[in-house]
């Protein structure tokens, strides 16, 4: 179920069967990815957690915050760039 659970992370191949040290690398990403979502700060927390981990689209999201979808585009560009930023300090 471990191996699942971090497969689409590791995996190069379908049939991948990861090692130890494979998923000790992913859940080091996933940890990383976590704090620097909650460091971005607001606005940037919700919508990346809403377009990643909840895969909602631009409309969806746009009508949910009351943003126009074009506004939501450069807020991921800003959001982004931030989140960049910052992963690159805690590395």
């Amino acid at each position: 179920q471990v191996a699942r659970k971090y497969a689409p992370m590791i995996a190069a191949e379908p049939f991948h069967n990861p090692t130890p040290h494979d998923i000790l690398e992913a859940e080091e990403r996933m940890y990383l990815a976590q704090r620097i979502v909650l460091l971005v700060g607001e606005p940037c927390t919700t919508f990346l957690q809403l377009y990643f981990q909840k895969e909602l689209s631009y409309t969806a999201i746009a009508k949910r915050l009351g943003v126009s979808e074009q506004a939501l585009r450069v807020r991921k560009h800003r959001c982004l760039v931030r989140a960049r930023e910052i992963g690159m300090k805690l590395i």
